[in-house]
């Protein structure tokens, strides 16, 4: 069986229900509990003073890259240069003249291409402003 036993001053579920110990079986959550858990030749590992929340999904955002993103165009979806040059085209029409251009979520490892566009390109798309690529990492 590949039991562990992990111990801690407490444990929460995310139905509140109170522990000291999680019993996993082979990477898996099993049992919440306490001392009942704890049995001969199951390697152990304390945390005193601490709090285990099992399953906890790290549940966050990052609002200004959210924010940017709402008013920004998106090139996730581009699967190669041309995909590129369209959302760019389309973002230039919609701005005035002369602003920069920022787009987001470039992968450059999905691009048919394999690489970065360069600058002879962007200027090729987009002659009259400046244009910012944000790599999707």
């Amino acid at each position: 069986m590949n039991d562990r036993i992990f111990t801690a001053a407490s444990v929460r579920t995310h139905d509140r229900i109170l522990g000291t110990s999680v019993l996993v079986r082979s990477g898996r959550i099993v049992a919440v509990g306490g001392a009942e858990l704890v049995g001969p030749g199951v390697p152990r590992e304390d945390f005193p003073g601490s709090v285990i929340v099992p399953g906890l999904v790290d549940a966050h955002f990052h609002p200004i890259g959210y924010t940017a993103s709402l008013h920004r165009p998106s090139l996730k979806r581009a699967a190669d240069f041309r995909d590129i040059a369209a959302i760019l085209g389309e973002a230039a029409d919609r701005q005035p003249a002369g602003t920069a251009i920022a787009a987001l979520r470039l992968d450059d490892e999905s691009l048919a291409e394999g690489r970065l566009p360069d600058r002879e390109f962007l200027d090729s798309v987009v002659p009259d402003r400046p244009v910012l690529l944000m790599r999707y990492c």
